[in-house]
């Protein structure tokens, strides 16, 4: 698809809709999106079959149903509790500093390298937590625990 047609829930609806209508007898009966409003709506608009018109007007009486990506959600509220935990938030910024150096330094990677040779580990990189990635904060401390370890 486009990019350009993807930009609102209306042409997003009707996208989707269409390419459904060419498959025949399909059906949708759910979907999961990044909680992105746009999506959740489109989603809404084509589970109440008013994906035809491609205007953006009628998603006022459209009922909306749960279609946020649990995952993801989830991953918010921690995220968010994590924000509420000064500690946390310090081990977390300083692991995340030193993924950073590491990662911008072919050098310190290099001596990296060398240090897990030298200590017969398994020669790992670390893994820098991207805030779009759900469990990317599990992951990046994870790794700076097998690395550091």
């Amino acid at each position: 698809m486009p990019q350009n047609k993807l930009q609102t829930r209306a042409k997003l609806a009707y996208e989707i809709g269409t390419r459904l209508q060419d498959m025949g007898d399909a059906l949708l009966y759910s979907g999961t999106t990044d909680n992105a409003s746009n999506v959740v709506l489109a989603l809404n608009r084509l589970l109440n079959d008013n994906w035809q018109n491609e205007d953006e007007e009628d998603f006022d009486d459209i009922e909306e149903s749960g279609f946020c990506c649990q995952d993801h959600t989830l991953n918010l509220a921690i995220r968010m509790a994590f924000s509420e935990v000064e500690d946390v938030m310090n081990d977390i910024f300083l692991v995340r500093s030193l993924v950073i150096a590491v990662k911008a330094s072919t050098l310190r990677q290099d001596h990296l390298r060398v240090i897990q040779t030298h200590l017969g580990l398994k020669k790992l990189i670390a893994i820098r937590d991207v805030p779009t990635r759900w469990n990317s904060i599990f992951f990046m401390l994870s790794r700076f625990m097998e690395v550091t370890i």
